[in-house]
């Protein structure tokens, strides 16, 4: 009985969370080929939440024959969040040749975005008359550096296959990635009709030059109708006949890809060098945790950085750490990259969660977010902006404030509303006898007296031990600190260096705090100190790489943390434990 209470109680909370997932989902509409011949069909696939309309496919008319439709419904629990959705699969062929637009589809309240594909003419090549080949082709022949290529491979066969396996490409001074699952469609070829089975893989050149994708192979079996003519079938026509031919004997076959060269070229001398990214698109956007955001001193509020580019991996995206501010503590709350595949290559996103905590009162600005991108179809240099925005902090929440002092009663303790008591009323018979409350009273003040010493005494023993060990913890601290700094010296790394640097100064100061490197630098006088901590802060956010770990660097920032700020030599973290004796004595 308890288990199946259980087992409905878990099913209701699942349809909870798919009605909460069914809330969020949005329409979504692709294609699996954006480059197809006049003479070939494709697929429009409509993702839709659970319940949707269907679409409306009329608009389709005009420049497409819609082949066929089909559907299917898919439930999804990943980290125990549950969504349900229903994909549409429209087979089209287009009417005409050219660059084509899928219209807007209605479904019901909701409706998917346009989508351009691009319609060739058909392709009546000798090779037509094969059984089975091999083409392959790419979107881009000159390619910048580090800049998405689309390598699309397509076996053609007009004779079934019974098995066969098809090679990776082979590309030296390239990183590149598999595009999706392989999709199949049907396509003309002179006079002759074939099956399609079609693979894309993204490449991106890591450095300029002549760069060759070596032709990609194709090993399989296809029946042999020589052999069949020689047996006169394995039963002969008739009754035993073999209509699909599984028993027919096969043969080997192996067809090859033409190889392709791609010009790879250099990053254009005005382009922005750190960080380059080669893209078709990329955009920069902003969210909050409250809508319009509201600030007031020592209250959090997160703010949501989005980056997502079209044509970029994952690791091409740059770190979204936006500048220091002033009157405010950031603290990184969540960050991660994530990428997915449609008809236009790779789109990558990266997100990076940020608390932010304001420390002073009244009108502030966010500076602006810029990052610099190429954008490989205008070729130019391009920014994706979050822009500046002010800000007003408020002051800090007072706290509770006291109830006014009444005339004719008592205050009222911690802000309850008072009520006058009627005395005249009797107490019941089953009140406790006064003596007994007594007792419990002093049983409790007992207790809270040991309770009291105890703490006392753990705490003595706790501090004495604290005495004993602090020398050498805070000893050890600084010294990781100052390790820390120099490994990011000698690599040159100016993030660790900033990292390492405020890690030092709160382990050598724990009573000051530390947020940026502005605070480091104020805790000395020396002017070349200042300066090296100056020239550090500019290598991480200025345009340009900016030299920063100079000859001395080391030396001036170990003379900031052997003074205090000030001057006079620093202060020991205790007090000896025996003082020394004075020479009187």
């Amino acid at each position: 009985m308890v288990i199946e209470r259980i087992r409905a109680f878990l099913l209701v909370c699942l349809a909870c969370l798919g009605l909460m997932s069914h809330a969020f989902a949005a329409v979504t509409a692709q294609v699996d080929r954006a480059r197809i011949g006049a003479d070939e069909s494709f697929t429009l696939i409509i993702d839709t939440p659970t319940g949707a309309a269907e679409p409306d496919l009329a608009p389709l008319d005009a420049d497409f024959d819609v082949l066929g439709t089909t559907q299917s419904s898919q439930i999804q629990i990943i980290n125990g969040r549950t969504s349900s959705s229903r994909k549409w699969l429209i087979k089209l062929a287009p009417k005409r040749e050219g660059k084509l637009t899928i219209p807007s589809l209605a479904l019901g309240k909701e409706a998917t975005q346009p989508i351009e594909i691009l319609v060739s003419k058909p392709n009546a090549k000798s090779a037509a008359q094969k059984d089975v080949f091999l083409e392959a082709d790419v979107d881009v022949g000159e390619p910048y550096v580090q800049q998405q290529v689309i390598l699309t491979v397509r076996l053609l066969h007009r004779v079934p296959l019974r098995e066969g396996a098809l090679s990776k490409p082979q590309i030296k001074d390239a990183v590149m990635d598999r595009l999706g699952d392989d999709t199949a469609y049907e396509t003309q070829r002179g006079a002759e009709r074939y099956r399609v089975i079609e693979r894309r893989y993204a490449i991106f050149p890591q450095k300029s030059g002549d760069i060759a994708v070596e032709g990609l192979h194709f090993d399989g079996k296809v029946p042999d109708p020589r052999a069949q003519e020689r047996s006169g079938g394995l039963f002969g026509r008739g009754l035993f006949d073999d209509p699909f031919d599984l028993l027919q004997p096969t043969t080997t076959v192996r067809v090859r890809a033409p190889s392709i060269a791609l010009k790879v070229k250099t990053i254009p001398p005005n382009a922005q060098r750190s960080p380059w990214l080669p893209a078709r698109s990329v955009s920069l956007s902003e969210s909050w945790s409250e809508n319009p955001p509201k600030f007031a001193v020592g209250q959090p509020i997160t703010r949501t950085l989005t980056l997502q580019a079209q044509g970029l991996g994952v690791a091409q995206l740059p770190p979204l750490d936006p500048p220091q501010l002033k009157f405010a503590n950031l603290y990184p709350d969540h960050s991660g990259k994530q990428a997915r595949a449609d008809s236009g290559g790779v789109v990558s996103e990266a997100e990076q969660k940020l608390a932010i905590i304001p420390t002073q009162a009244g009108e502030f600005e966010l500076p602006e977010i810029r990052i610099p991108w190429w954008n490989v179809e205008k070729n130019r240099q391009e920014f994706a902006v979050v822009p500046s925005r002010k800000i007003t902090v408020a002051a800090a929440p007072a706290g509770t404030a006291a109830p006014a002092p009444q005339t004719d009663a008592e205050p009222a303790e911690h802000g309850m509303e008072m009520e006058p008591v009627d005395f005249s009323a009797k107490p019941a018979a089953t009140d406790v006898d006064p003596t007994w409350r007594w007792i419990g009273i002093a049983a409790l003040v007992a207790w809270l007296l040991t309770l009291a010493l105890w703490i006392v005494d753990r705490r003595r023993r706790s501090a004495s031990q604290q005495r004993q060990s602090g020398g050498d913890a805070a000893s050890h601290n600084r010294g990781a600190g100052k390790d820390a700094l120099k490994k990011a010296y000698a690599a040159n790394d100016p993030i660790a260096a900033r990292a390492a640097l405020l890690s030092w100064a709160r382990q050598h100061w724990p009573e000051r705090q530390f947020n940026n490197l502005g605070d480091v630098a104020a805790m000395s006088s020396d002017t070349a100190a200042k300066r090296a901590i100056a020239m550090l802060d500019r290598a991480l956010y200025a345009d340009k790489p900016a030299a920063w770990n100079q000859a001395d660097f080391l030396a001036r920032v170990e003379a900031i943390f052997a003074k205090k700020r000030g001057g006079g030599p620093a202060e020991l973290a205790l007090p000896p434990l025996y003082p020394p004796e004075s020479s009187a004595a």
